[in-house]
């Protein structure tokens, strides 16, 4: 089972039993943890104005906050942290819902952390009521993504291509989050060749046993007020 897949069915065990409290340590790994936040108290659930438009009427209803063995990591900063520690093999692995042999701690913190990101544009994005829409969506008319954690997975092989971790900074907003690609040689190489990899799934599709619950959930939830 793709530790995806697994990492959901503790999301869902926090979501249908609300007399636990609202964490749950990811895959088992002590200190790295996942706050639900319920009653769309999160950023996900958050709708400017002008977006309102192209919300989703759930959007937010699952969303989750890591805490990364009391750290937070920018793109930046994690994608150095892989470059150095590291390896392409390695994070390719945990795209693919494998998790790999750690080296020693600082890869194995590295890799953890990469996990968590994954699992949360999983959760996050893609085409169902309770996600955001996003260009690396799956199924999304000429995008070139198959599942939201593609877009990290296309810039961690575009950086240990070339060896340097700068080389994604055109990529990224004044935030320092990363932006589908928009040049046309990055999208051939490094990610549109993701698309032939049709043995790995996105998260919220029937290759996973409990995506009708989410489903069933959402439907039976109210909408995100910051919606309407």
């Amino acid at each position: 089972m793709s530790f995806y897949h697994r990492a959901a069915d503790q999301l869902l065990s926090v979501v249908t039993n609300q007399k636990e409290n609202n964490f749950f340590n990811f895959l088992g790994y002590e200190g790295y943890v996942f706050e639900y936040m319920k009653n769309y108290s999160g950023l996900m659930a958050r709708v400017k104005v002008e977006h309102k438009k192209d919300a989703r009427s759930k959007q937010g209803l699952f969303d989750i906050r890591g805490f990364m063995n009391g750290q937070k990591l920018t793109h930046h900063q994690l994608f150095s942290d892989l470059l150095k520690y590291s390896n392409l093999r390695q994070c390719g692995m945990i795209w693919r819902g494998e998790i790999p042999e750690f080296t020693n701690d600082k890869e194995r913190h590295t890799l953890i952390t990469l996990a968590m990101l994954m699992f949360e544009q999983e959760i996050n994005f893609g085409n169902e009521s309770f996600q955001r829409k996003s260009w690396f969506s799956p199924n999304v008319e000429r995008s070139t993504f198959k599942r939201p954690r593609d877009l990290l997975m296309g810039y961690i092989w575009y950086m240990f291509e070339n060896k340097n971790v700068d080389c994604l900074k055109k990529f990224e907003n004044d935030k320092g989050l990363l932006l589908p690609p928009n040049d046309p040689k990055v999208k051939k190489e490094f990610f549109n060749k993701l698309i032939n990899s049709d043995k790995v799934h996105a998260l919220m599709t029937n290759n996973y046993n409990n995506y009708s619950l989410f489903l069933k959930i959402a439907s039976n939830s109210k909408d995100n007020p910051n919606t309407i």
